[in-house]
């Protein structure tokens, strides 16, 4: 069951990895003053039912970007490496996969709000998506951002145009499988 918006939760994801203790209070707080700034500027969050209308933009999946390039040597990763997971800190921006986006920022959200990411920016508003992009939870998030900013210039489209992600649109601190 979904805690109610604003309730905190424990966490565990699938596949073996959990959310990184509460002692990486850096990475933590880092979560906690992102989600501050984007409330400060937007109001609360509000959730939006149905994740095929929870799209984000480029204009918020740059202000990701940005936290990235500010906070991820805060972070813990988990690579595999020799037929186990072992976890690699203080991350390197342009090591940063999705994975590690949803471990240290996604499910410390969802988790603490009871949203996804794109609920952060949508105010309960439903989005339709113009673009859907698949991805692999490995591929570099500021390598998946440039490409799609490249995308948006060849196809003509803003930084304003919804894009569904899954990453973005799922409240990755509940997923079943």
């Amino acid at each position: 069951e979904e805690p109610a918006l604003g309730e905190f939760a424990p966490v565990v994801l699938t596949g073996g990895l959990a959310l990184p203790h509460d002692d990486d209070v850096a990475a933590r707080a880092a979560a906690q003053a992102f989600a501050a700034e984007v409330a400060r500027e937007r109001g609360q969050p509000v959730r939006v039912e149905g994740a095929e209308h929870r799209a984000i933009t480029l204009r918020e999946l740059g202000l990701l970007v940005e936290h990235v390039k500010q906070h991820s040597r805060s972070w813990v990763g988990r690579r595999w490496s020799a037929g186990a997971w072992r976890e690699v800190r203080g991350l390197k921006p342009e090591e940063v996969n999705l994975y590690d986006v949803n471990l240290n920022l996604l499910a410390r959200l969802g988790a603490e709000l009871g949203i996804s990411f794109s609920e952060l920016f949508a105010r309960g508003q439903e989005r339709k998506p113009k673009v859907f992009l698949s991805h692999a939870w490995s591929h570099s998030l500021l390598q998946t951002y440039e490409v799609l900013v490249q995308h948006a210039r060849d196809r003509g489209y803003g930084k304003d145009e919804p894009i569904w992600i899954c990453a973005f649109a799922i409240r990755q601190h509940a997923v079943e499988l």
